[in-house]
């Protein structure tokens, strides 16, 4: 008999864990996160909140605002730097608002971009997760846990109190990090280029950094001198930064890292001998690159840095474990509410497990691009560019009925939307009963079936169905601003496109269908698994 019982129990209360939390309770299941620490993340690490992940957060009303309001800098002001010295000659600068290949406009997506930190991000998903009804335990760590056929029996164990209680879940989620103690226990294994280099991030103060970021405050720098191969980026609070450097272990034991030596390191990345700074935090980490073998094992799942560890060039690794936990949040709650069969879990490993590849790789060729161009070493695998990772990624599942020929691409251009099913489904301006929405903005709770002018058919057929499933009638319930539905999504004047909750296209007709019931009927089984 257990102590409690929860439908999730969640490992882990970083982005991913926090993130799935969070849409698990705004679906309506009320999930359990243990984390063993005893709050949230206190360093920077991970920043922003890109487009394609906000897209995912939009759904949830305030969610994006609060996210856009934690970021210390308007993101159109970010740029990139590479050089030797934040003091010293820039070598390279990008801004990212004036870099034509880069830029992710309105044409693409509605969504605001954010610039906060992990340490900004975490706090404000607790604060909606508690608020939509999650149970979040700072403080608590998971001891063992047990699976069979029917759920998930976990010991968990209150880190201040050393009392010990049973869980027993339907299912669990290991968002428990790249040295995920659950993917050990699982005896899942992972592979990949390796480790790549051994880290120590320091984040300090100084008097002296509002004056020597005056009107750059906003800038990533990567750096490489005789003294320092790294990185610097400012916080929210001016007076505060944060260094990442690497070391050679074999030369320098890690113990060596006192308050002093990192100071001096500091000091290396500005090029400044006398600047006066004092350390708030020393976080040591290793850059590598792996994906686990398999992303589930049975009723557990792994997401985040458990599933996937990837260089921080590119900021991709925090953007794919939020949406890794959006990603397994809807499909759960999904099968446990009944609408769909269980069959649709296995499409997380399906969908999630190439992206995580795709976007590995290509934080590995930034890192080498941009901090390690002498590593003739690694393997430059480049299977997508730093657009298409972003927001152009590709699903192949049982969730999508692929169209054939299908070309086998990884990832789309979001210039260039073909409308194929297991693709995004393109952002197209509309008005609602004169109110101006996006595509984008009418999917999140459920699937979205949407029809040309003279698709009326479908629309009736949407509402036979059982299915969590809204319809509407593009020229009809809603004025094509644009007049471009059709081309972006490739069908006709009776054709349908039908939308996950993740805003990815299922399923889509060109025209219209002698039986759009029964057609319909039949997308939704395979789509549901059910």
């Amino acid at each position: 008999m257990s102590d409690e019982e929860a439908p999730v129990l969640i490992v882990g209360g970083g982005l991913s864990g926090l993130t799935t939390a969070l849409f698990l309770a705004w679906r309506g299941v009320p999930a359990l996160l243990v984390e063993r620490h005893p709050g949230p993340s206190f360093h920077p690490r991970a920043h922003r909140v890109n487009e394609r992940t906000m897209e995912l957060m939009r759904a949830i009303p305030g969610l994006e605002d609060a996210l856009v309001d934690a970021g210390p800098w308007a993101i159109e002001d970010f740029a990139m730097v590479i050089g030797m010295t934040v003091t010293g000659p820039e070598m390279h600068r990008m801004n990212l608002a004036e870099e034509a290949e880069a830029v992710i406009d309105a044409s693409i997506t509605p969504v605001r971009v954010s610039s906060a930190g992990q340490d900004q991000i975490e706090p404000v998903l607790l604060k909606f997760a508690k608020e939509h009804g999650a149970d979040v335990r700072f403080g608590t760590e998971l001891v063992s846990f047990s699976a069979d056929d029917s759920g998930v029996s976990a010991v968990i164990r209150d880190r201040t109190s050393g009392s010990s209680q049973t869980v027993r879940a339907r299912y669990l989620v290991a968002a428990d990090g790249h040295r995920s103690a659950v993917r050990e226990a699982l005896g899942i294994g992972t592979h990949g280029v390796g480790t790549l280099s051994h880290n120590v991030n320091v984040t300090f103060e100084s008097p002296a950094l509002p004056r020597f970021m005056k009107g750059k405050e906003a800038t990533l720098y990567y750096l490489r001198n005789p003294k320092f191969t790294g990185s610097y980026i400012g916080t929210h609070i001016p007076e505060r930064g944060s260094v990442s450097f690497d070391y050679d272990p074999a030369k320098e034991p890690l113990s060596s890292f006192d308050d002093t030596k990192c100071i001096q390191r500091v000091r290396a990345a500005f090029g400044v001998w006398n600047l006066e700074a004092k350390v708030v935090e020393i976080l040591p980490w290793e850059m590598a690159s792996r994906v686990a073998d398999r992303f589930r094992s049975g009723r557990v799942f792994l997401i985040g840095d458990a599933a996937h560890q990837m260089t921080p060039a590119g900021g991709l690794g925090g953007q794919t474990a939020m949406q890794d936990g959006y990603d397994i949040a809807w499909k759960l709650a999904a099968v446990l509410q009944g609408s769909a069969g269980a069959g649709l879990l296995d499409t997380y490993e399906d969908e999630r497990k190439p992206v995580a590849e795709v976007t590995v790789a290509r934080t590995v060729v930034n890192y080498i691009e941009r901090l390690a161009p002498h590593r003739t070493d690694v393997p430059r695998d480049v299977k997508a560019d730093n657009i298409g990772v972003t927001i152009g990624y590709r699903y192949r599942s049982r969730a999508v009925l692929t169209e054939e020929p299908d070309d086998g691409l990884p990832a789309e251009n979001p210039r260039e939307p073909s409308g194929r099913p297991g693709t995004r489904g393109a952002h197209v301006r509309l008005e609602r009963d004169g109110i101006p929405v996006s595509t984008i903005d009418l999917t999140g709770e459920e699937f979205v079936l949407l029809a040309g002018p003279e698709g009326g058919a479908w629309t009736e057929a949407a509402g036979q169905t059982d299915a969590p499933l809204t319809a509407y009638r593009v020229g009809g319930d809603l004025v094509d601003v644009d007049g471009n539905w059709a081309e972006r999504y490739g069908v006709g004047k009776a054709g349908a496109v039908l939308l996950r909750p993740d805003g990815y296209i299922a399923w889509r007709s060109a025209e219209g269908a002698d039986e759009p019931a029964t057609v319909l009927e039949k997308v939704l089984a395979q789509v549901l698994q059910r």
